[in-house]
């Protein structure tokens, strides 16, 4: 008996010494075995890229022609099968280059030769909702202008060589504007102070975000809110994605600052649309609706 029960205790000790071994081990034993480790996905990547001449809402010339260039204060974000794996620095000179250096690492695991990146700037998040009309920013702390968060451009580069550490591409980055920048006004010269105003297409083809779904960055369609910081008779200014491949109508649907309602349209044709344009229209006949909701009524619109 003693005997049994010595052997049985000795099983019970080898049991609990197994467990006790720390539970990563297999994983260390794979890392060892393959070479691989977390530093080994993390990349150096530097090119160059350009911006098309017609694009990019930062510099509005004689109140009718942007004029596009790069700025040090961009940042690139980084995209690898629709995740978002590092941000690049941007180095430029002259006055309003249209070219410059993009530099930075990116954390990919995987990677290999013939792999696509795809670059988006202003920011990570691809969605036109919440704009407030503006085109540049006022100062420091104005936010959510077209400029900084809703001027998108994307370009996609094909990962050429890996050496150690270091990603060179192909080609250069050439970025295109994804939306036209639109400058409203209702009214006669835009003398319709706006508190919001929802634009709509006839086509239902207005872009409200784009995500990567399915292996291809796919956009989701809807009306396009915008709230001014503060109602004012100036002209608003609105990035559109269209996806009409004809000729379109937008529906407006306007709050005035004494809380009045305005319904409007206005044709666009089919040469208007399409992406990196600055279209232009002023004086859109807005007249006001047979009804009229209270201060405190809450206007929903069905769509």
């Amino acid at each position: 008996m003693k005997y049994f029960a010595f052997l049985r205790l000795t099983f019970l000790l080898t049991v609990l010494l197994a467990a006790c071994q720390p539970m990563d081990r297999d994983f260390d034993y794979q890392n060892t075995r393959t070479g691989k480790s977390e530093a080994d996905s993390v990349f150096t990547l530097t090119l160059q890229a350009t911006k098309t001449v017609d694009t990019k809402a930062l510099d509005l010339i004689g109140g009718k022609t942007l004029n596009q260039y790069w700025k040090e204060t961009d940042k690139v974000k980084v995209f690898y099968k629709g995740a978002c794996v590092g941000t690049l620095n941007v180095s430029c000179q002259g006055d309003r280059p249209t070219s410059a250096k993009l530099s930075g690492s990116v954390q990919i695991h995987g990677l290999q030769q013939g792999d696509v990146l795809t670059l988006l700037i202003p920011r990570e998040i691809f969605d036109y909702t919440g704009q407030k009309g503006s085109l540049t920013k006022a100062g420091d702390n104005d936010k959510g202008t077209i400029e900084d968060t809703y001027d998108y451009g994307m370009a996609t580069v094909t990962v050429g060589a890996i050496s150690g550490t270091t990603v060179t591409t192909t080609a250069d980055a050439r970025f295109e504007n994804q939306q036209s920048i639109y400058r409203f006004g209702f009214g006669t010269s835009g003398s319709l102070a706006a508190r919001e105003f929802t634009v709509m297409s006839a086509n239902g083809k207005l872009v409200q975000s784009v995500s990567y779904e399915g292996g291809a960055w796919t956009p989701a369609f809807g009306p396009i809110t915008v709230k001014p910081t503060v109602p004012s008779d100036n002209f608003y200014y609105v990035a559109l994605q269209n996806g009409s491949t004809g000729a379109d109508t937008y529906s407006f649907v306007i709050v005035d600052d004494s809380h009045k309602l305005h319904l409007a349209t206005k044709a666009i044709s089919a040469d208007n649309l399409g992406n990196g344009k600055f279209l232009t229209s002023t004086s859109i006949d807005a007249p006001a609706a047979s009804f009229t909701p209270s201060e405190d009524t809450e206007v929903n619109v069905v769509y």
